[in-house]
Protein backbone atom coordinates (compact mmCIF):
# COMPACT_ATOMS: atom_id res chain seq x y z
CA UNK A 1 0.00 0.00 0.00
CA UNK A 2 1.39 3.64 -1.26
CA UNK A 3 1.32 6.80 0.63
CA UNK A 4 -1.96 7.74 -1.17
CA UNK A 5 -3.70 4.82 -0.84
CA UNK A 6 -2.80 4.99 2.92
CA UNK A 7 -4.57 8.13 2.76
CA UNK A 8 -8.01 7.19 0.86
CA UNK A 9 -8.11 4.23 3.34
CA UNK A 10 -7.60 6.63 6.29
CA UNK A 11 -10.29 8.84 4.70
CA UNK A 12 -12.70 5.91 3.85
CA UNK A 13 -12.51 4.65 7.57
CA UNK A 14 -12.73 8.36 8.94
CA UNK A 15 -15.84 8.84 7.17
CA UNK A 16 -17.04 5.36 8.03
CA UNK A 17 -17.42 4.19 5.09
CA UNK A 18 -17.78 0.59 3.81
CA UNK A 19 -16.28 -0.33 0.19
CA UNK A 20 -19.84 -1.18 -1.30
CA UNK A 21 -21.24 2.30 0.33
CA UNK A 22 -17.96 4.19 -1.11
CA UNK A 23 -18.89 2.82 -4.49
CA UNK A 24 -22.11 3.44 -4.78
CA UNK A 25 -21.49 7.26 -3.57
CA UNK A 26 -18.77 7.18 -6.14
CA UNK A 27 -20.22 5.25 -9.04
CA UNK A 28 -17.23 2.74 -9.45
CA UNK A 29 -18.04 -1.05 -9.28
CA UNK A 30 -17.09 -1.93 -5.70
CA UNK A 31 -13.54 -4.32 -7.31
CA UNK A 32 -12.15 -1.09 -8.76
CA UNK A 33 -12.57 1.10 -5.53
CA UNK A 34 -10.97 -2.29 -3.62
CA UNK A 35 -8.06 -2.11 -6.32
CA UNK A 36 -7.58 2.00 -6.28
CA UNK A 37 -6.96 1.30 -2.41
CA UNK A 38 -5.42 -2.19 -2.03
CA UNK A 39 -4.23 -3.15 -5.21
CA UNK A 40 -0.99 -2.67 -7.22
CA UNK A 41 -1.46 0.99 -8.34
CA UNK A 42 0.69 1.26 -11.38
CA UNK A 43 -1.14 4.06 -12.99
CA UNK A 44 -2.61 7.16 -12.06
CA UNK A 45 -6.48 6.91 -11.71
CA UNK A 46 -8.99 8.82 -14.51
CA UNK A 47 -9.22 12.15 -13.83
CA UNK A 48 -13.20 11.05 -13.63
CA UNK A 49 -11.90 8.53 -11.08
CA UNK A 50 -10.40 11.30 -8.94
CA UNK A 51 -13.23 13.74 -9.18
CA UNK A 52 -15.65 11.13 -8.15
CA UNK A 53 -14.04 9.90 -5.27
CA UNK A 54 -12.86 13.40 -4.09
CA UNK A 55 -16.69 14.53 -4.00
CA UNK A 56 -17.13 10.68 -2.09
CA UNK A 57 -15.18 11.33 0.45
CA UNK A 58 -15.41 14.89 0.98
CA UNK A 59 -12.14 16.40 -0.41
CA UNK A 60 -11.52 19.00 -2.79
CA UNK A 61 -10.78 17.96 -6.35
CA UNK A 62 -7.09 19.86 -5.84
CA UNK A 63 -6.31 18.24 -2.68
CA UNK A 64 -6.93 14.38 -4.48
CA UNK A 65 -5.10 15.43 -7.48
CA UNK A 66 -2.13 16.93 -5.48
CA UNK A 67 -1.61 13.25 -4.10
CA UNK A 68 -2.62 11.25 -7.15
CA UNK A 69 0.30 13.63 -8.53
CA UNK A 70 2.52 13.11 -5.71
CA UNK A 71 2.57 9.50 -5.80
CA UNK A 72 3.31 9.45 -9.35
CA UNK A 73 6.25 11.90 -9.61
CA UNK A 74 4.03 14.87 -10.61
CA UNK A 75 3.01 18.16 -9.25
CA UNK A 76 -0.13 19.48 -9.85
CA UNK A 77 -0.66 23.16 -9.00
CA UNK A 78 -3.86 24.71 -9.62
CA UNK A 79 -3.63 28.61 -11.11
CA UNK A 80 -6.21 31.02 -11.01
CA UNK A 81 -7.61 30.80 -14.05
CA UNK A 82 -10.75 28.71 -13.51
CA UNK A 83 -10.38 25.18 -15.11
CA UNK A 84 -6.86 25.69 -16.14
CA UNK A 85 -3.88 22.83 -14.04
CA UNK A 86 -0.54 23.05 -14.96
CA UNK A 87 0.86 19.49 -14.49
CA UNK A 88 4.63 19.15 -14.09
CA UNK A 89 6.13 15.84 -14.48
CA UNK A 90 9.65 15.56 -12.37
CA UNK A 91 12.72 15.85 -14.46
CA UNK A 92 14.07 12.71 -13.59
CA UNK A 93 10.72 11.06 -15.15
CA UNK A 94 10.60 13.10 -18.46
CA UNK A 95 11.98 11.50 -21.74
CA UNK A 96 14.84 12.99 -23.29
CA UNK A 97 12.75 14.55 -26.21
CA UNK A 98 9.93 16.43 -23.37
CA UNK A 99 13.06 17.40 -21.58
CA UNK A 100 13.80 19.04 -24.99
CA UNK A 101 10.54 20.34 -25.29
CA UNK A 102 10.95 21.79 -21.64
CA UNK A 103 13.86 23.81 -22.49
CA UNK A 104 13.01 25.27 -25.70
CA UNK A 105 10.08 26.50 -24.00
CA UNK A 106 12.18 28.09 -21.43
CA UNK A 107 14.27 29.68 -23.80
CA UNK A 108 11.87 30.95 -25.97
CA UNK A 109 9.78 32.74 -22.03
CA UNK A 110 13.59 33.94 -21.21
CA UNK A 111 14.05 35.23 -24.61
CA UNK A 112 10.58 36.96 -24.98
CA UNK A 113 10.83 38.37 -20.61
CA UNK A 114 14.16 40.05 -21.66
CA UNK A 115 12.75 41.52 -24.79
CA UNK A 116 9.96 42.87 -22.45
CA UNK A 117 12.78 44.13 -20.59
CA UNK A 118 14.30 46.37 -22.71
CA UNK A 119 13.81 50.23 -22.70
Amino acid sequence: MNELQRQLDARRRKLRLSYPQLARLTGIPQSTVWNLINGPMVQPPSKEKVEQLAKALDWPVDHLMQLVGEQFGYHVYTVEDEGLQVLMASWSQMSPRDRESVLALAQVLIRNRNNNDRP
